[in-house]
């Protein structure tokens, strides 16, 4: 009779920690958010990145249409005409060294 009355109590055991785990599961699922709320939320974040993209498309878009700005234009043609002249300079420094450096070796030929 005993072992009976312990396979019993092991039964009611048993019983009762399913009982509990089937409980604490009902209640995760219950608190668990709706599967198309949690899709509608994954959409709104995509939704929102492009129309981000496609903000900044248009940026860029309106920004090459705009009308040029002549002082730009201006600094630009300023900037050009320096690095123009001073490659210049440089170019004709070089070209008169190379010159000096042959002259100097036809002198030491002679």
């Amino acid at each position: 009779m005993e072992w009976l009355e312990g396979d019993i109590a092991r039964r009611n055991e048993e019983r009762k920690k399913e009982k509990e785990e089937t409980a604490a599961k009902i209640k995760e699922v219950l608190n668990r958010k709706p599967l198309y709320k949690v899709k509608e939320e994954q959409m709104k974040e995509i939704e929102i990145t492009e129309l981000e993209k496609k903000k900044e498309q248009l940026k860029r878009l309106r920004s090459l249409s705009k009308p040029i700005d002549l002082s730009e234009l201006e600094q630009h043609k300023q900037r050009y005409l320096e690095l123009k002249s001073q490659k210049d300079r440089e170019l004709t420094d070089r070209r008169e060294k190379v010159l000096l450096e042959i002259e100097d070796k036809n002198k030491m030929d002679q």
